[in-house]
């Protein structure tokens, strides 16, 4: 099922979330979750990742959970191990690939950013 502008922000508008942070969820930004409720054409790699975090919305049996935080990080488990379930298929996704290896780029330039510190300090 793909989603359309209203699907998206009704769901937002009903958990009382922000573009912001909806894009925070799925890995884009505001301005793109700005894009898809004003029509534009949301490609299948996130569709796929807005059906799991709405799944799991909708599993929600209150919106006060929303504002727990302990919820919210198990929402993020959840989401996780819904991604790493459905990996093989995200994968065929081009959009979903390239968001997987920014994401394993952003670590590697943690990790590097981290050791020429460590080595900076020991130059001190």
């Amino acid at each position: 099922m793909s989603f359309t502008a209203a699907d998206i922000k009704e769901f937002r508008k009903k958990h009382n979330l922000t573009q912001e942070k909806l894009a925070e969820m799925i890995g884009v930004s505001w301005r793109t979750i700005q894009n898809y409720e004003s029509g534009y054409t949301i490609p299948k790699s996130k569709n796929a990742l807005l059906r799991v975090v709405f799944d799991e919305f909708n599993k929600s049996k209150s919106n006060e959970a929303l504002n727990n935080k302990e919820w919210n990080e198990d929402l993020a488990h959840k989401i996780i191990e819904a991604l790493y379930l459905h990996l093989d298929n995200l994968r065929k996704y081009e959009n979903f690939v390239i968001w997987e290896n920014s994401i394993r780029a952003d670590e590697r330039n943690k990790i590097a950013k981290e050791e020429l510190k460590k080595r900076l300090d020991k130059l001190s």
